[in-house]
Formats: C-alpha cells, structure tokens, sequence
C-alpha cells in the first residue's frame, strides 16, 4: 500500500514547488527591473540615496531624475562636476503658463524664483532662460531645486529651461539622506 506522501508524489509536488518559485521569481524580476538606486550629492536636493521608479508618471512636486542635455555652456557651472543625471522637484507639467519678468520667473502667475545677477561665488550670471507668456507643451516638465544660502542657487529650469518626458529617467523618493 502506497501512503500520500510516497516517492512519485512527492517528487511531483517538488516539481510544481519549483516551478512556482522560478514562475515568482521571474515575475519579481520583471516587475523590480524598473526599480533602481540613485545617489544625489548636489545640495539642490537632499544629498543622500533615492528609489528610482522607471515606470511612474511624475507630477507637480514630485521628485523626478533625467538627463541633463549638456550642450549648455555656462561658466558659472565649468567648476563644478555637474552629474549626468540631476534630481529635481516638478514644479510645472504641460498646460502651465510660464512667464519672465526682470530675472524672475512665474508658473500660473505664481513667483517660482529669480536667477542672481551674481553667484555666491562673485561669477557673473548671464545666461538663464526667459518666456514670454509661453504655455508649457506636452510631455514638458519646468523642474526647480532649492536655492541654500552659502551654497548657491540651484541649476534647474531657469538655466536650462524645459525638461522633456525623453530625458526623464522616472521619479524618485529619497530613501535615506545624508547628514553632514
């Protein structure tokens, strides 16, 4: 008499198990592969390390990491190692009204900063990006750092201008921030 547990049965039921665990985990490695660990070292942002999320569709204050388009030439930021990938805030997607006046510029109306004539380092600023009433098109991010005092202002849309949903990697959460 053969009981439940016997040699076939069990070799089955350890067959079904594995397929199972390898069926799970290609599934896991399907859906992780998008998810990944950026550093931030820029005091525009937290510095500290950050989740990647390739996938998610990024909004109004979300944090988002995308590339930066390096055919700016400015010298107040030749000294810097500026990173390839920058984490920035989303301040404004598609539809929004961007507008420059002096220096500043506004989002719907609202202030979202001004660009110094000077940098805290006494360099001269003279390029920075300027609208005129210009609607925001599709697939557009305006992205905005913090500006730390003693630390100087953030390099975010006001220099660089629009982000495109092309040069953004995904969105980002900080997972643990640095102190100094």
């Amino acid at each position: 008499m053969t009981g439940f547990w016997d040699a076939e049965r069990r070799q089955t039921l350890r067959t079904i198990a594995r397929g199972l665990c390898l069926g799970a985990l290609g599934v896991a490695g399907f859906y992780l592969q998008p998810l990944s660990l950026q550093y931030n070292i820029s005091s525009s942002e937290p510095i500290g390390l950050y989740l990647l999320n390739q996938w998610a569709s990024p909004g109004p204050g979300d944090m988002i990491v995308f590339r930066y388009h390096s055919d700016i030439d400015d010298a107040l930021y030749q000294s810097q190692a500026l990173q390839k990938r920058l984490i920035k805030r989303v301040a404004a997607v598609e539809g929004s009204v961007i507008n420059t006046e002096g220096r500043c510029h506004t989002l719907d109306g609202q202030p979202v900063g001004c660009v110094p004539e000077i940098s805290e380092g006494g360099t001269k600023i003279e390029h920075f990006v300027s609208y005129q009433q210009f609607t925001m098109p599709r697939g557009s991010y305006y992205v905005r750092g913090i500006d730390t005092p003693g630390q100087g202002t953030s390099f975010d849309s006001r220099f660089f201008g629009l982000v495109y949903a092309s040069q953004v990697l995904g969105q980002t959460w900080l997972l643990w921030e640095f102190k100094s």
